[in-house]
């Protein structure tokens, strides 16, 4: 206990056989979405956050349906975005292409470039003059007229204005004369000072036109440049339009982007327009959730809209190695790092016994972590097993831990965007909704199964029922008594087709263990969490039996609450004990610690409880008697 940085430190030791204050937080889960930073979890309180923060859903993973299924059933989930890395030591070797786009503003108007024309000879009935132009790929007609009984210069010169195409527009002088203008196509700029124009006539009717136009310019712009702040298609379509200031400050300019699928436009307001710096630059994309700036300093920013394209994220190409991640790195699981408000941390996408085992060392390695895992859908109960266990088809060790538990079973719901579509969703999925309802509304150690008087393990969302195989069936049970025996709990129907959740088991294998018991397990980390925060008040304080005192006075009040509210057995001495020398009142007094250890500042206290494990059998007898009576016997 004597090393590296000064700490409170909680150790959880087994020694049983079968004998709100700190909140648990949201849920964390990783996959795949259509936007947001890989590997950076992102806290979602809503339906509403995850749109705005990851887009909708995804054709080749259901990871955002089963996020919105968790989320509309009032739960609260961190949500890290997974990607693949062709090198998952490199952070940098992640895949995909980030979408583009920009704002053009014209600062100085494009110039377009004229030639005059004149018709001289009105001609005979059905003779034609054509206006042709080679802008160097061949001469190419642009205008023409037949002439007509009665037609004079102005009505002949008029009338092939009028049929111009390609982008020309001309007028013709009044007054009878058979002048006219014409002016090159928009966006030509000084490149029409180069085409070449020719009047071909037909018959008697003379024209001629300048051979070239004249007194073209390019319009000149400014550009800003963006992409978006990750990879992914998610981002294609975002709108991004910078304009002048709602404050009216000429100086400066507001920011709106707009993702496709978000609920919300994010708006930053009175940035500088002219000369940005890299600082004010890197500042800018700081405050952007959704693309940055890629032009070099200093930046003008330019009014105008534009739209990202070309972002590319390759779902099927995420392997088991994108979730299992990097310490180094803090990509896959490890990405969850610096999450320090979340009690669970749950598979709920990669269905992978080489995954599952990483999610179990990872909240091993952490400590106030519990593990979540699921069965890929469709399994029966023996399939169940085997996944569990590591038999045929499986290869793996199977875990061994109370800190990590299992879920499998699974559920029929329509499609939410086509109800002719049936969807099948892991149990899992279910399992934590039900799970974070439970945190909320009950004691975390209380047990999540069942069909209680609240309904805390009714699957209460639309569903259609169990969608493959219903474990709870008379012709499952006793596979289902075999896979629970080694920590199957299941997702179940009971024959009024009331879907609920149901089971009590860890993964640690010897069942005779209380940390067997999923709410024991819940019981003795929220315990462990709760006094790690009652003891970090007192760190740096004076190390004597004042603070022996004033720690038993600050744990009590939480362990009656323990008591009152069924998660220990009640009676200091008989259902619980705390030992940590408060009755001392001398350093000489100490009995547990030792007086080096004191002089060291090593203060050492033990907290020894009964839990109350929740009930999962009930036995009883049914018994039919003769007229005779009853004869009452209690063997």
């Amino acid at each position: 206990m004597n090393n590296g940085y000064p700490k409170t430190e909680t150790v959880i030791t087994e020694a049983s056989t079968l004998v709100n204050p700190l909140s648990t937080g949201p849920i964390c889960v990783k996959g795949p979405t259509q936007r947001g930073i890989v590997d950076k979890p992102f806290l979602v309180r809503n339906r509403i956050d995850f749109l705005n923060e990851f887009g909708y859903r995804l054709d080749d993973s259901d990871f955002p349906l089963y996020c919105l299924r968790i989320l509309d059933a009032k739960g609260q989930l961190y949500v890290s975005r997974a990607g693949h890395y062709t090198t998952i030591s490199d952070k940098d070797t992640l895949e995909g292409t980030k979408a583009l786009g920009k704002t053009i503003e014209e600062t100085t108007a494009e110039v377009l470039a004229t030639a005059t024309g004149e018709i001289t000879v009105v001609g005979d009935d059905a003779d034609s003059v054509t206006l042709t132009a080679d802008t160097g790929s061949g001469a190419v007609a642009i205008a023409s007229y037949i002439k007509q009984t009665g037609d004079t210069l102005e009505i002949i010169a008029t009338a092939l204005m009028a049929s111009l195409i390609g982008g020309w527009t001309g007028i013709a002088a009044g007054g009878g004369t058979g002048n006219y203008t014409i002016t090159a196509p928009v966006g030509s700029g000084i490149a029409a000072n180069t085409y070449t124009l020719a009047a071909v006539n037909t018959g008697t009717l003379v024209s001629t036109i300048d051979a070239v136009p004249t007194g073209g310019a390019d319009a000149v712009t400014i550009e800003t440049n963006f992409e978006a702040i990750e990879v992914g298609a998610g981002f294609d379509g975002t709108i991004i339009t910078i304009s002048a200031a709602a404050s009216n400050d000429p100086a400066n300019v507001d920011i709106t982007i707009l993702p496709p699928s978000a609920e919300n436009t994010q708006t930053i307001s009175n940035v500088k327009k002219v000369g940005l710096t890299l600082s004010e630059i890197q500042n800018l994309n700081n405050l952007s959730k959704y693309v940055q700036i890629i032009d070099t300093a200093p930046v003008t920013l330019a009014l105008g809209t534009g739209t990202l394209t070309g972002g590319i994220q390759v779902v099927t190409d995420i392997i088991d190695n994108d979730y299992i991640g990097n310490a180094s790195q803090k990509n896959g699981w490890f990405s969850f790092d610096d999450i320090e408000d979340a009690f669970r941390l749950a598979n709920i996408e990669q269905a992978s016994p080489d995954v599952d085992a990483a999610l179990n060392s990872y909240v091993i390695q952490r400590g106030d972590m519990r593990g979540h895992i699921g069965t890929p859908i469709g399994l029966t109960p023996l399939d169940a097993e085997n996944y569990r266990r590591g038999n045929s088809p499986y290869s793996h060790t199977p875990i061994n831990n109370w800190e990590t538990m299992l879920v499998s079973g699974d559920e029929s719901i329509n499609d939410p965007d086509d109800s002719t579509i049936e969807i099948a969703i892991p149990g899992i999925v279910e399992y934590l909704a039900l799970k974070f309802a439970s945190d909320a509304t009950r004691q975390v150690f209380y047990s999540t199964a069942g069909k209680q008087g609240i309904d805390v393990g009714v699957v209460k969302l639309p569903n259609n029922g169990v969608y493959s195989t219903n474990f709870l069936s008379k012709g499952n049970r006793n596979a289902w008594d075999s896979a629970y025996n080694y920590g199957v709990n299941a997702l179940v129907q009971d024959k009024n087709k009331i879907l609920y959740y149901n089971g009590n088991r860890t993964l640690l294998l010897d069942s005779s263990k209380l940390l067997s018991k999923d709410n024991i397990a819940d019981l003795v980390l929220f315990i462990k969490l709760n006094l790690d925060e009652i003891m970090g008040e007192f760190t740096f304080t004076p190390n004597d039996v004042t603070l022996f005192k004033n720690v038993y006075a600050a744990v009590l009040p939480f362990i009656t609450q323990l008591e009152a509210n069924r998660g220990i057995q009640k009676n200091e001495g008989s259902g619980w004990i705390w030992i940590g020398d408060q009755q001392a009142d001398k350093i000489s007094d100490v009995q547990f610690n030792t007086v080096a250890d004191v002089q060291l500042g090593i203060y050492r206290w033990r907290f020894a409880f009964k839990p109350i494990a929740a009930n999962e059998y009930i036995y009883g007898e049914v018994r039919a008697t003769d007229e005779g009576g009853f004869t009452i016997s209690f063997t």
